[in-house]
């Protein structure tokens, strides 16, 4: 399966508006992530849960133009049996240009596929929405999350956000990145 990587020119770049070092830090995130191997199915709890966090990068046609923006990414995944085997949010959005979103993504829901085939298919998938807004303009959030567990024992996920985000110029695409560490 593809992922979607963002570079830092993008992005702003080091010493564009956007946060230098929380823009490293994705992409330091990203890096290691994408380096661990998919892990397999047999690895993965069948119980409990695990607590992600990192980091997502959007891009968000506001304002009229997509520009990347930064979040701040928080996942728990509930293994086993579970009515929404993932939840989580995103929130503390920055874009390139220095402005900022208000407002929190959910992720809810989801289904797991453990066994999928990495060239093909994610081992996750779970629904995101919410509102954001800016300068008085509202924009409604309808998207999906899909990824990987990446590592020995699911340590990183790994993958990408996509959906429909509608504004005042009406109903448009965005797409982006999100790579975060089980915390201990």
């Amino acid at each position: 399966m593809f992922i979607l990587f963002w570079p830092l020119a993008a992005c702003g770049g080091a010493g564009g508006p956007m946060d230098a070092a929380r823009l490293s830090d994705f992409e330091t995130l990203v890096q290691y992530a994408a380096a661990l191997d998919v892990t397999p199915a047999a690895q993965l709890p069948d119980s409990g849960a695990v607590a992600y966090g990192g980091a997502v990068v959007l891009n968000l046609p506001t304002g009229g133009a997509h520009l990347a923006h930064i979040a701040d990414l928080a996942v728990t995944v509930n293994f086993g049996p579970a009515d929404t085997p993932m939840t989580g949010t995103l929130d503390n959005f920055q874009a390139v240009d220095g402005s900022s979103l208000g407002g929190v993504l959910t992720i809810s829901g989801g289904a797991f596929d453990p066994g999928a085939d990495p060239g093909t298919a994610y081992q996750f998938t779970a629904l995101l929405s919410g509102n954001l807004s800016d300068a008085g303009n509202t924009y409604v959030i309808d998207g999906d999350i899909a990824g990987d567990f990446r590592g020995r024992n699911g340590d990183a996920i790994l993958g990408v956000v996509y959906g429909d985000i509608t504004g005042p110029a009406g109903v448009d695409i965005f797409d982006g990145a999100f790579a975060a560490t089980a915390l201990p």
